[in-house]
C-alpha cells in the first residue's frame, strides 16, 4: 500500500443571488385575466464547516488513496478516516420567502484525480445530529454492478448528478435549513508526476443559485 499524502483543496464556492445577505425578489404569475407580482425577500446564509461562507474555503488535508486497495478492498480498514468533508448549511432567516437552490460543481483539468461524493444529510438539522460516515458501503453501494474503474467512477458521477437534481426540488420556508456533505479523496493513479506535487492545489468551483420557490431555475 503507498504512503499517504495530504494536499490542499481549495474551494471556490460561488452564489448567484445571495449569501448573507438579503434583496427583494420579484415573480411574475399570470393567469387568463389576472396578472400580479408577489415580493419577498431572500435571506440565506450558507454555512462550510459550520463557518459562514464568502466566496472562497480551503478544505486542508486531502488524502491519496490507492484506488484497489483503498476504495476497492479497503486494506487498511480506514478508507472512512481519510475522507475530507465539507459539510455544507443552507440556512434561512425568520424573515426568509421560500426558495429553492440549484447546485452546479464545475468539473475541468484542476479536478482530475479528485474522487469525491454529494450526500443529502437532511433538513433543519443540529450539530448534535449524526451524518452519513460509512463512505465505503456508501460507494460500494453505488459501484457495486460496474465491474471496470471507468465505469465505476461514472457510476459515482451518476449518483452525484441525482442527488443535485434532488435538492433542487426541496423548498426552504423561513427558518429552516438544509444539510449536505461533500466526501472528497484523491486518486494516486491520477497524482501530477513530479517531487513537487504535495505543493498542488486543487480548485474545485462550486456554485449555487438561490431563487424563491416560484422561480424557474435556467439550464
Amino acid at each position: 500500500m503507498r504512503k499517504y499524502s495530504l494536499i490542499i483543496l481549495s474551494m471556490l464556492i460561488i452564489v448567484l443571488s445571495v449569501v448573507g445577505i438579503s434583496y427583494a425578489w420579484f415573480t411574475y404569475l399570470e393567469t387568463k385575466s389576472l396578472a400580479s407580482f408577489t415580493a419577498g425577500e431572500i435571506d440565506l446564509e450558507l454555512r462550510a464547516n459550520h463557518e459562514i461562507v464568502i466566496d472562497h474555503y480551503d478544505l486542508s488535508g486531502l488524502a491519496f488513496i490507492d484506488y484497489e486497495d483503498d476504495l476497492i478492498l479497503n486494506t487498511s480498514g480506514s478508507f472512512n478516516d481519510m475522507a475530507s468533508v465539507l459539510r455544507l448549511d443552507f440556512v434561512t432567516s425568520e424573515n426568509s420567502v421560500a426558495i429553492k437552490n440549484q447546485i452546479d460543481l464545475i468539473e475541468n483539468e484542476s479536478t482530475q484525480g479528485l474522487i469525491y461524493l454529494i450526500l443529502f444529510e437532511g433538513l433543519n438539522m443540529t450539530l448534535e445530529d449524526p451524518m452519513q460516515y460509512n463512505y465505503y458501503d456508501i460507494i460500494h453501494a453505488i459501484i457495486q454492478s460496474e465491474l471496470t474503474k471507468e465505469d465505476q467512477l461514472q457510476a459515482i458521477r451518476d449518483y452525484n448528478q441525482a442527488t443535485i437534481e434532488y435538492l433542487e426540488t426541496i423548498v426552504l420556508k423561513a427558518n429552516e435549513s438544509m444539510t449536505i456533505q461533500i466526501v472528497f479523496y484523491g486518486d494516486y493513479d491520477n497524482l501530477p508526476v513530479g517531487e513537487d506535487y504535495l505543493n498542488q492545489s486543487f480548485p474545485f468551483t462550486l456554485v449555487i443559485n438561490t431563487i424563491n420557490e416560484k422561480g424557474v431555475f435556467l439550464p
